[in-house]
């Protein structure tokens, strides 16, 4: 994918309850994970559909998880050209 392109993430939460608000990660190195200003609500079936920009030229790894940061998804490879 191309920087600054857009794309969608979606998924079910699995085990929160609806209304769990859903934070996305990118693991930073030396940093660790760094909560991205990226986040939403699932809905009634717990699931959720975010849209992503990323500008950094590079891999990218992300993960989704909850305010508790509980991890909810394993990590997405991203690669931006």
């Amino acid at each position: 994918m191309r920087a600054w392109q857009q794309f969608r993430l979606r998924g079910v939460a699995g085990l929160v309850p609806c209304g769990t608000r859903v934070i996305l990660q990118q693991q930073v190195a030396k940093r660790g994970w760094v909560d991205l200003p990226a986040s939403m609500y699932t809905d009634a079936r717990s699931t959720y559909t975010m849209r992503v920009v990323l500008g950094v030229k590079s891999h990218n790894q992300l993960r989704l998880v909850d305010s508790r940061t509980r991890v909810l998804s394993p990590v997405i490879d991203v690669w931006v050209h």
